[in-house]
């Protein structure tokens, strides 16, 4: 496939070697612990967050910005736009005093206005009593006769409308009110009500506001009191702003909802001498209340958190927690490295292994525990404890150091017989001329190996316990370090302070490409031409897979039927019949007198 092309599946995957069986990754007891803990906190977490969203409880991600803008600005005329009265005392409106003297002290009139350029239309409102729970005993405007109109402003095209409230004494008279009602009151009277200590227009102003806790649309009203003086007339203008409010919620999909009221009511007062303003201007009255929009505008956004933001919210806390996961990698990264330690020390430095197996007393006490008889080619087995005390006072004796003896007097026995027989291989190899002078001597050594002893030795380096109790006298066990005494200590340091330095030469890339090149080399020395081109066809016949399907221990192998490499495949995948194999080569090499070069190298370097 084209290199570049490739670089475009999204979806290719690394090689990654296996640890273990059907394992592409180490665990750990660590790893196992912190992520069952994050595991934990993390499902706590969202379900926290998850009743925090279904209660209402987080908080909505809101936006609000005010904005001038030249465009049209438009409120709907209501009835519930504004609610008004006057009172002569607090909470006292004048309808009760008006009622009680059976006078009329004041009257309400209200206008609309609408300006288009130079086309002005002014049309009365009718005042009717507020139907609204909220305006119990305040009077409304009834917009009934404008219900085409909204009230809007538009500096582009100079557009503009707007409400005028008139509070008049009964008696007086201008160009809007032009009429006097029958049994007025005196105009001292109507003064008195006018200059009163509480008296005033109370007015409630309609708002509405989107309620983030209960997501509704929540309406309220705005409340403003304007005093009132017997000489004055006071023009009072609020400006009203307008809120656009844009709510998004759902689960999974937002859906969008647009709520707009008035917002905001800027109040600007403007006083006049209600003498001058009768005489100049033509209006009379004690108060002007005008309602007219604001050019400034309120936009706000509200967006209510979906199942995918909790679980970016919660991934936050997640991505915390994964710091811890750091002491977890190191964990599997030490138990990897460990492995490999172990790998190397079972099967290349396995005389050290068995060392430390003698020298932690693991080996031995597990001969203890099964009454293992070790027989001894040496008279000083015969030593009694006493003796062996007197000879070795340094060495720590338990409750079977009688056995440890033996079992110590027979490793270094052995060793001794090991280094000479290895010298005498390595003459033999040097000049094979003199074979014949050294076969005595090789025949006598051979008598004396201890061939029980080296098929016990492979049991041992297959034995999963062994290979446990090792793991935890090298490694960070503590338990393990407790029972050790101080020169158990001494010495396990240093042996995996030397087996580490070969550790980390044999996990180098480049030493096992180098190692790996250096093979291919002696391979292609060792083998002709024809040889080396025929490995090329070197394989296992259909009916191997068929017995690796079955299981080799469940099927008689016959190894007639076989070709060479299965043989050696089945004898390298087999425990047991590694067993048999090394039991026959002992066997061998025990009676037989004409042993090959190899035969001699591979029994020379027995552990």
């Amino acid at each position: 496939m084209n290199s570049c092309l490739s670089k475009l599946d999204l979806f290719s995957s690394h090689f990654q070697f296996n640890i273990g069986q059907n394992q592409i990754k180490k665990s750990t007891p660590l790893g196992i612990i912190l992520s069952l803990l994050i595991i934990a906190i993390g499902l706590s977490y969202y379900s926290y967050l998850f009743w925090l969203l279904t209660t209402n409880q987080l908080e909505p991600n809101y936006k609000s910005q005010e904005f001038i803008t030249e465009d049209s600005i438009d409120i709907n005329l209501s009835q519930d736009l504004v609610g008004f009265r006057f009172e002569y005392d607090f909470n006292m409106p004048i309808d009760i005093l008006q009622a009680h003297k059976n006078k009329t002290y004041l009257v309400y009139m209200a206008y609309f206005y609408y300006v288009n350029n130079s086309d002005t239309q002014l049309i009365q409102l009718n005042i009717v009593k507020c139907q609204n729970p909220n305006l119990i005993d305040f009077y409304c405007l009834d917009f009934s006769n404008v219900s085409n109109y909204t009230l809007t402003i538009n500096t582009k095209q100079n557009i503009q409308s707007y409400v005028d409230i008139f509070i008049y004494g009964c008696l007086d008279q201008d160009v809007f009110k032009t009429n006097i009602p029958e049994n007025c009151a005196s105009q001292d009277q109507i003064d008195a009500v006018i200059n009163g200590m509480n008296a005033g227009v109370r007015l409630k102003l309609f708002t509405s506001q989107f309620n983030v806790g209960t997501i509704q649309n929540q309406i309220n009203y705005r409340n403003a009191f304007i005093y009132t003086v017997g000489d004055q007339l006071i023009q009072s203008t609020f400006k009203t702003q307008k809120a656009i409010t844009t709510v998004k919620d759902g689960l999974f999909i937002l859906n969008s909802r647009n709520y707009s009221s008035p917002l905001k009511y800027d109040l600007f007062n403007q006083i006049y001498d209600r003498q001058y303003s009768l005489e100049n201007i033509g209006q009379s009255g004690y108060s002007f209340i005008q309602i007219i929009m604001d050019e400034i505008v309120q936009q706000t956004k509200i967006q209510y958190p979906t199942v995918p933001d909790v679980l970016a919210l919660g991934n936050g806390i997640i991505t915390l927690l994964m710091i811890f996961g750091f002491f977890g990698r190191m964990s599997s990264f030490i138990s990897i490295r460990n492995d490999f330690f172990l790998l190397i020390l079972q099967n290349l430095y396995q005389g050290k292994y068995l060392d430390i197996l003698q020298n932690n007393q693991i080996l031995l006490s597990q001969q203890e525990e099964t009454k293992q008889k070790i027989e001894l080619n040496s008279s000083d087995s015969q030593l009694t404890l006493e003796e062996w005390k007197k000879k070795s006072p340094n060495i720590r004796y338990s409750n079977y150091n009688q056995q440890s003896i033996k079992t110590k007097q027979s490793l270094d026995c052995q060793q001794q017989l090991q280094k000479k027989f290895r010298g005498i291989s390595q003459i033999i190899d040097e000049n094979k001329d003199s074979e014949f002078k050294f076969q005595n001597a090789w025949e006598s050594y051979k008598a004396q190996i201890n061939f029980s002893k080296i098929l016990s030795n492979l049991k041992t380096f297959q034995n999963e316990t062994f290979s446990q109790k090792v793991f935890q006298k090298l490694f960070n066990q503590r338990s393990g370090k407790k029972r050790q005494n101080h020169e158990e200590q001494i010495y396990n340091k240093r042996a995996k302070k030397s087996i580490e330095e070969q550790l980390n030469k044999h996990l180098d890339i480049f030493q096992i490409f180098q190692d790996i090149i250096f093979i291919k080399k002696a391979i292609m020395i060792l083998f002709d031409k024809d040889q080396l081109a025929a490995i090329k066809l070197v394989g296992c016949s259909s009916n191997y897979l068929d017995r690796i399907t079955v299981g080799l221990n469940q099927i008689k192998i016959n190894f007639e039927s076989q070709n060479h490499l299965e043989e050696q495949l089945e004898i390298f995948q087999s425990k047991q019949l590694q067993c048999e194999k090394i039991q026959q080569f002992l066997e061998k090499c025990k009676k037989s007198n004409n042993l090959d070069q190899i035969d001699k190298r591979i029994l020379s370097s027995l552990v």
